[in-house]
């Protein structure tokens, strides 16, 4: 990864225990050898926890501070999102090693870098929402892009397209911009994400599917 460094392997086990779990907890809710609609639903968790992401900083914007979000439901979105994206890989048979390749740097990225840079260099915290903006953009289109490889593969349509290389660019942009959200509250993505499977491997959707209650 261009400037950034990942702990694949400790990744790779994660990726393995969730989509081991989520087997045990969901796979009688999916029609026989259908694992592609369950990387569809794991891209509408990616989603929806990509709006509260959003929602995270939105109560804060009226008062300039949109660099300053709730650090707890900021975090929490991020590491439910990798969650999910761990666990359609899985799905997928796609290993963390083929994702967290080195790629160039998306506009997002550099924009971010750049306003960063304004940023200090004015110390203007508009700027610098800016910056924290265009990650946040970024993020949105590459889910995007994770859901739309996803919903292709289920329909079987646009077989001329190869949707397998798109959601590997896409997930890779994923966890990139994840990485430097998390920068913005001082936390590690590791850390973060290794904290939220601790929780959800826990929980039993089939003993308890109100709750999951943990197990």
């Amino acid at each position: 990864m261009v400037g950034i460094k990942f702990p694949t392997e400790d990744l790779e086990k994660l990726r393995v225990a969730v989509g081991e779990w989520s087997t045990r907890n969901f796979s009688h809710t999916l029609p026989a050898g259908r694992s592609d609609i369950g990387m569809v639903r794991c891209a509408s968790g990616m989603s929806e926890e990509l709006s509260e992401l959003v929602q995270s900083c939105t109560p804060l914007v009226d008062d300039g501070l949109l660099s300053d979000p709730n650090v707890i439901a900021f975090e929490d979105a991020i590491g439910d999102m990798c969650i999910y994206s761990v666990d359609l890989l899985y799905k997928a048979g796609i290993s963390i090693q083929e994702v967290l390749v080195s790629t160039a740097m998306s506009r997002w990225e550099r924009s971010h870098m750049r306003l960063l840079t304004c940023s200090k260099r004015r110390l203007n915290g508009y700027v610098l929402d800016l910056a924290l903006g265009a990650l946040i953009e970024g993020l949105t289109y590459h889910v995007g892009q994770v859901s739309r490889a996803c919903l292709k593969l289920s329909q079987r349509v646009r077989q001329d397209e190869d949707h397998h290389k798109a959601l590997i660019f896409s997930m890779c942009n994923v966890w990139r911009l994840c990485h430097l959200l998390c920068e913005y509250t001082g936390a590690d993505l590791w850390v973060v994400v290794s904290g939220t499977a601790s929780s959800v491997l826990k929980r039993d959707w089939v003993a308890d599917p109100e709750h999951g209650q943990e197990s």
